[in-house]
């Protein structure tokens, strides 16, 4: 069993094994499992926890959204994974619990357990590192961005919880402090210092630890400077002066009268000598997201063994602000000093070493031997840090001949690189240390890189104000907008536009500042926009005249232009080439599309230009995409030709995923597709462009079964419609068709049916079916795509003439096995069985679902397997073998929750939904099924929703919830009634009509007679216009009850008998047994009470429902009860008896006859 692991002292986290947990549908679940978790000491009671998360709710519908919430989570979490032995949540019907006894790690536990662990040592260190640990599992505030505020008490609770563990951090934190700094470590107790400085800024006793430590450790400059720092935020913040106490401090700061701890011995600070020397550079604007890469970096640069370290990225990504950042808070840690060397006005090796003899201040002369000599002689001995600003530049000189040659010099020729001198210094000077920035890596032995990363940017195009104010680039923004317009704030109204930005911009801080310099004369909106959809004026806002900047940083362009000089020809082409990708790539894609190898890919990666991410593929920021497009440009012919390749590359996996579909690696094919789709669009819209008949007829198929299994009919349609326009444009123009452009045209108008409303995919496919009778093809080379356009018209046809679609699906059938085309044939029998079912032919339905199943079996289809065994589960629910029903369906949904295809898992839970509400009425069985069905409804097609919705009222309906059962079947109207999206018209509509039959049921139940008469009229008429006579049976049945209620006993006879008639024909088990309970009801009317009781005995031998079910005996079985009274009591159960020996059919089949009778004597 995984463990689940959850982390909420910061953003909420959740894990379950090594893996994220995904899959929440909204953040109040989560909040809902962090929430049990948390408060895990007691159980909490269902209505308490509805109440908490769900206040605005009424009752009912709060306790429904609890559901909902609680069935995603148990999902999300595998606690409805048949393999969990011990599951993560104790659940009944009254409460809920989380079970300690599970494999669980809560950073909250740990958080509060650690620090009080001491007690158990008199080891002072083993009580520090536990404190340590503690500080660690405190990433942030408790459910940092995390807020509800249309529910208040859980707010309450969030926020109680919130400052009591800061709090326990502050403690935490000072108790660190106070231990570090009697064991003597005075570094480590700075850092911690400084954290508790973060996390209570407006606290001042521990700004005093700060400031005591800095002087402690010998930066003295650096405490009487922080002491400004404080005055002024206690002034801006708190409106006060200083503490007594901490002026105090200052003044034995600055008079040199502090103690001074070194391990364990305390001396007086003597204030005489010289401070740590170092040259680096104030800064204007704080650093903003950069305390874990500072935090990290600074271990790195106080491990001894951490000699040499790159500060990688690409441009304006922010390499030497973290690395100035860093280098000042390490100044007391190099007795000799820190020093920051820019190299970027260096173009020549030959002046690197006086570039660093001039930031150190030291002076070469003629008769010192070699410049590089004589920087080595000085810094022999010392105890220094030098940070090597820029020097991607100067990694690709030529070699140069020094100009002094001496035996004894340390400089050997081959060396006589950047990376030499850097090489050399780090061998002959054991106290130096080297931090660099550059775009690229200097490739060394023992150099340690560290990439710079994006800041943390918005994901989501929607984000809520609370969030915004947290993310690191957003913030930035905001800092450098008030630079211009010190009023700039942000808030609702500006809050998108600003993470619209960062996101662009993909969090990268130099074109963040730049477009942030243009709110004093644009708004957020408005830069957002032009950034966003114009290229030519997204240039002019990452532009600025900024005097203290670069000149190279003034814009994107020259940032980008500066990378570019740097690369060879060959790396340069591959990066143009590469810039087509839209999406991430491998490197078997980079292979086939530029040639590029292992070895290429490596150097732009290192050169900071893309980026290899977790999952093996390879990314490349957007920015750098769009500079690189643009050079690539600028040779038509070299563009052209990459389009191509790329085009070709990803028509021919379109081919390949096309079949791949068809069998066993399915799902794999979806998810390699979801992978490449961005790049799968550009290169169909490149197709279509030229257009490229062979590429496109080669596509189609690979594109449309993707957008159909993602339900992106949409997309679907609107690319089958472009490729269309593009192909008749050029039959239009005179040119002759080739038979590739005729297959083409008839393939797309093959897939483009699927997505068209009935009427108009089948005017296409009949212009496929005559391009495909074409002289221009010949006769065998388009056998297959008939037989696949004969099923799709056969698709079309069956929702306005079933017989014809029969027909057209025979003729398929014998044309796929002329062809031998396993697949289509296999389809062809599905699309039998399907057609047949609707028309209530089941056994000709069985007939061709179990050949179907024969043929996908073998070729290892295990969607369509999956299909047909749903159908065939369908027929046996309507022919009454409800066991086998429950069987079939329930191996379905097993089947696609291993495919993970979340429509067809819904769809398979509405089917196993169906003999639980409509045979066996175990309405016990159906309330979770509709909890997974309605938390699977938010991500899929608003039909399923509204289809949710529908079968909640026929369960709450057959068990006497008329009320809550008529507000169901409302909404599900409603909505069924307002959907507009094709494909599933015919669905939609049949969805409509039996929720419109349900209000009449329900209405009769009610006694509200005229309702139930209009209503199930409506669907009636809906039903025969959807050629569903079973259906039209049990309307027509429940239409002659509301009449025989009425005594209209003519009218009910005459649909008594036609509801007869159509399940005797279709063999329909729901339309026989409401018939016979109609043909019941009349009889009664006949005074033929023991007939009637015969008849229900009948039907309650062979349906459950009948018995579970409130409805049935409110509308019917209660009256027949009535009349029983009436007889003798062994003249009922000799009814009874011989009612329970009866065939259901077969009594209909009398009863019918008897009706017949009866009109025609009348």
């Amino acid at each position: 069993m995984a463990r689940l692991a959850i982390l909420s002292l910061g953003p909420l986290q959740i894990t379950l094994g090594d893996n994220p947990v995904t899959g929440f549908d909204s953040d109040k679940a989560r909040a809902l499992l962090a929430y049990l978790a948390i408060e895990a000491d007691r159980p909490h009671l269902r209505e308490s926890l509805a109440g908490l998360l769900w206040p605005e709710f009424p009752e009912e519908r709060a306790r429904q959204s609890l559901s909902q919430a609680l069935s995603n989570v148990r999902h999300v979490i595998g606690d409805r994974d048949e393999h969990q032995s011990i599951l993560f949540l104790d659940v009944t019907r009254q409460a809920l619990r989380f079970n300690r006894a599970s494999d669980y790690w809560l950073d909250v536990e740990r958080f509060t357990t650690l620090p009080n662990l001491r007690i158990h040592t008199s080891d002072p260190l083993q009580a520090l590192r536990r404190l340590e640990e503690a500080a660690v599992v405190y990433r942030g505030a408790f459910l940092e961005g995390l807020s509800f505020g249309d529910s208040p008490a859980f707010e309450e609770w969030i926020l109680v919880q919130r400052e009591h563990f800061h709090r326990l951090m502050q403690h935490t934190l000072s108790r660190l402090v106070t231990g570090y700094s009697e064991q003597g470590e005075l570094d480590r107790a700075l850092d911690f210092a400084w954290r508790r400085v973060d996390l209570v800024p407006w606290h001042e006793e521990a700004h005093r630890q700060v400031m005591r430590l800095l002087a402690q450790t010998g930066q003295r400059a650096a405490a009487l400077a922080h002491y400004v720092t404080c005055c002024a935020l206690l002034r801006k913040e708190l409106d006060v002066d200083p503490e007594a106490e901490t002026v105090a401090l200052v003044e034995a700061i600055r008079h040199g009268t502090l103690e001074v701890r070194s391990g364990h011995a305390t001396t007086l600070q003597s204030f005489g000598a010289p401070l740590p020397k170092h040259n680096l550079p104030a800064q204007l604007l704080p650093l903003i997201g950069r305390e874990t890469e500072l935090a990290v970096l600074r271990a790195r640069l106080k491990d001894p063994a951490c000699r040499l370290v790159t500060l990688t990225g690409i441009g304006g990504i922010g390499k030497t602000r973290v690395a100035l950042e860093t280098a000042t808070s390490l100044v007391a840690g190099f007795a000799d000093g820190v020093f920051f060397v820019s190299l970027m006005p260096v173009h020549t090796l030959g002046a690197v070493a006086g570039a660093v003899a001039q930031s150190l201040g030291l002076t070469f002369t003629v008769e010192g031997g070699s410049e590089e000599q004589q920087l080595h002689d000085y810094l022999q001995h010392k105890t220094l840090l030098l940070v090597l600003d820029n020097v991607e530049h100067l990694l690709r000189e030529a070699p140069q001949q020094d100009a002094v040659s001496d035996s004894n010099s340390i400089v050997d020729e081959t060396r006589s690189t950047l990376v030499g001198l850097i090489t050399n210094l780090l061998e002959g000077v054991p106290g130096l240390k080297i931090m660099a920035t550059s775009r690229m890596a200097l490739n060394v032995l023992g150099e340690t890189l560290f990439p710079i990363h994006e800041l943390d940017y918005p994901q989501t195009t929607t984000v809520s104000l609370a969030v915004a104010e947290n993310v690191a680039a957003v913030r930035l923004f905001v800092q450098a907008a008030q630079q211009r317009r010190p009023d700039f704030a942000l808030t609702e109204a500006n809050v998108q536009a600003a993470s619209a930005i960062c996101r662009h911009l993909q969090g990268v801080p130099l074109p963040i500042l730049l477009c942030a310099s243009w709110v004093n004369v644009m708004s957020a909106a408005d830069i957002a926009a032009q950034l966003t959809c114009d290229a030519v004026q997204a240039q002019e806002l990452l532009e600025t005249d900024w005097q203290t900047i670069p000149e190279r940083q003034r814009s994107m362009r020259a940032v980008f232009n500066g990378t570019w000089r740097l690369l060879t020809e060959r790396e340069q082409r591959i990066m143009q080439a590469l810039s087509v990708l839209r999406g991430a790539f491998t490197q078997t894609t980079a292979w086939a599309i530029t040639d590029a190898t292992r070895k290429d890919l490596r150097g732009l990666v290192e050169a900071s230009l893309i980026k290899r991410e977790s999952t093996g593929r390879y990314t490349m920021h957007r920015l750098v995409q769009q500079d690189a497009e643009s050079r690539l440009a600028l040779d038509s012919a070299a563009a052209y030709a990459v389009h191509d390749r790329h085009c070709a590359y990803y028509t021919a996996l379109l081919q390949g995923w096309a079949e791949d579909a068809k069998g066993p690696r399915r799902v794999e094919a979806l998810l390699e597709m979801d992978a490449e789709i961005s790049d799968v669009q550009a290169a169909w819209a490149w197709a279509v462009a030229q257009p490229d008949p062979a590429r496109i007829g080669q596509a189609i198929e690979g594109l449309s079964q993707y957008y159909l299994s993602r339900q992106l009919s949409r997309q679907g349609e609107a690319a089958c419609r472009s490729a269309l326009e593009r192909l008749e444009a050029v039959d239009s123009a005179g040119v002759s068709p080739s038979e590739e452009a005729v297959l083409a045209r008839a393939r797309v108008m093959q897939w483009h049916s699927n997505f068209l409303p009935p009427e108009q995919a089948l005017a296409s496919m009949e212009r496929c079916l005559a391009l495909l009778e074409s002289p221009l093809l010949p006769p065998w080379s388009a056998r297959r795509e008939k037989a696949a356009a004969l099923q799709q018209i056969a698709y079309v046809m069956g929702f306005l003439d079933r017989s014809a679609a029969i027909h057209l699906l025979d003729q398929s059938l014998a044309l796929c096995r002329v062809c031998e085309d396993e697949w289509w044939e296999g389809r062809a029998h599905l699309g039998l069985g399907i057609q047949n079912y609707e028309m209530g032919d089941y056994e000709a339905a069985r007939h061709h679902l179990e050949a179907s199943l024969v043929i996908l079996r073998r070729l290892e289809d295990q969607a369509s397997v999956a299909e047909a065994l749903q159908l065939l589960s369908f027929v046996a629910w309507s022919t009454g073998e409800c066991d086998e029903c429950v069987h079939l369906a329930t191996a379905v949904l097993a089947q696609r929750r291993a495919l993970g295809d979340r429509r067809e898992i819904a769809d398979a839970l509405w089917g196993l939904t169906l003999p639980y509400i409509f045979y066996f009425g175990s309405f016990e069985k159906v309330w979770p099924l509709l909890e997974d069905l309605q938390g699977l409804s938010r991500d899929l097609p608003d039909i399923y929703g509204a289809a949710g919705h529908g079968l909640r009222a026929w369960a709450k309906m057959y068990a006497g919830d008329y009320l809550e059962a008529q507000t169901e079947a409302r909404i599900a109207v409603d909505q069924f009634r307002t959907l507009q999206d094709w494909p599933g018209a015919w669905t939609r509509r049949r969805h409509w009509a039996v929720a419109t039959a349900l209000l009449g049921l329900i209405a009769l139940a009610l006694e509200q007679y005229a309702e139930a008469l209009s209503l199930l009229e409506t669907s009636i008429a809906a039903y025969r216009a959807l050629q569903r006579p079973q259906d039209v049976a049990v309307a027509l049945a429940g239409l002659s009850v509301v009449l025989w209620a009425q005594d209209r006993i003519a009218e009910a006879g005459a649909h008594l008998t036609e509801a007869l008639q159509l399940g005797v024909e279709t063999k329909d088990h729901l339309a026989l047994v409401h018939g016979l309970v109609g043909t019941a009801l009349f009889l009664l009317h006949q005074n033929d009470n023991e007939h009637a009781i015969e008849l229900i005995a009948a039907v309650f031998a062979r349906f459950p429902l009948l018995e579970a079910s409130r409805w049935f005996w409110d509308v019917a079985i209660r009256h027949v009860e009535v009349a029983a009274e009436s007889l003798p009591t062994v003249v009922v159960a000799a009814a009874k008896t011989r009612g329970q020996m009866r065939d259901l059919h077969a009594t209909a089949v009398e009863m019918l006859a008897e009706l017949k009778g009866t009109a025609r004597s009348a």
